[in-house]
């Protein structure tokens, strides 16, 4: 999501103007008191949300796209827009960032342990993953004789969850932080076809060594948002926690493979908002593969994403000693 977009969907989740859509199709004025607001503000924040498809307009009336309607977590929103505000509020101050280099940024992962914060960014997370899991899924190829997934800083576990109904032999286990492994209680209930083989084990990646024997260790969104130091420390943790013959997959966004012009613009300005938010960055490709070939991978292979431009699906497995 762009930083425009940010903005727009703040401000619709803020005054209620997704919520006040839920019953049906309404006109500026409707929604405006429905919401409490300005007529004129409504609809200049509405055309604005039509315009990045979130919206539907006809004959001066809106409603919600057919997918805003099924996957917009509306009851969500306003938790996800305490988080986005701030973090959109942290990152005006470029200019002392850029001069200053503040170790963890101007928020940092200290921020979103806890409290309405924490709340808000795996609300967020669990929506933003929701519209590429299914791809993740169908393009993962794991060895037949793998058994154990480990799901690194898996939050909502939506990705194991997938990746184990794919792979009915397959238990998964989500490590995670306390705030991380809260989400993953709302998402098991609603996938109790797989919740029975999935394990949430408490822990923190950068601090503690990794469960040992696991056949394949995945990390989404993991890299971006660490320094290159705690990356090097992290990818020798998987390289001890994976068996002789285990893999790692990692999806992250990687600004400087071939890719179309829309995906490398999209992976350059989410390095640029990373660095701001915990000074993580979308490291180039060749910097992934090193990290990778330190711990003791090869066979190492790139998947570009179709439903997130700047995405890849990185696959490498454990060279034969």
């Amino acid at each position: 999501m762009a930083p425009h977009q940010f903005l727009a969907v703040i401000g619709a989740a803020e005054v209620g103007l997704f919520d006040a859509l839920r019953d049906g199709p309404a006109d500026a004025a409707s929604l405006a008191k429905a919401t409490d607001s300005s007529p004129v503000g409504i609809e200049v924040l509405a055309k604005v949300l039509v315009a990045l498809g979130y919206l539907d307009e006809e004959d001066g009336r809106y409603a919600l796209t057919e997918v805003s309607a099924k996957t917009l977590p509306i009851d969500e929103l306003p938790a996800m827009a305490a988080f986005l505000k701030e973090g959109v509020r942290q990152s005006l101050d470029i200019a002392r960032v850029v001069k200053e280099n503040p170790p963890g940024g101007v928020l940092g992962w200290g921020a979103i342990r806890s409290g309405e914060m924490a709340l808000g960014y795996h609300a967020l997370m669990r929506w933003l993953a929701s519209s590429v899991v299914d791809e993740v899924a169908r393009r993962a190829t794991f060895p037949r004789a793998a058994r154990r997934l480990l799901d690194v800083g898996g939050a909502h576990g939506l990705y194991t969850m997938a990746l184990c109904r794919k792979y009915p032999l397959l238990q998964g286990a989500v490590f995670d932080l306390p705030a991380g492994l809260a989400s993953a209680k709302q998402t098991l209930p609603l996938n109790s076809d797989v919740s029975d083989r999935i394990e949430l084990v408490q822990g923190d990646f950068n601090q503690d060594e990794l469960p040992e024997g696991q056949d394949v260790v995945f990390l989404a969104n993991i890299v971006h948002g660490q320094t290159a130091e705690n990356n090097a420390d992290l990818f020798q943790k998987i390289g001890r926690a994976t068996t002789r013959r285990g893999m790692v997959l990692i999806l992250e966004q990687v600004p400087d493979v071939p890719q179309t012009q829309l995906g490398k613009g999209i992976a350059a300005i989410f390095g640029l908002m990373l660095y701001l938010f915990s000074s993580g960055q979308a490291y180039p490709y060749e910097r992934l593969t090193g990290w990778l070939e330190d711990a003791g991978f090869g066979d190492i292979k790139r998947q570009e994403l179709r439903v997130a431009p700047g995405f890849s699906l990185v696959s490498a497995r454990k060279r034969p000693r």
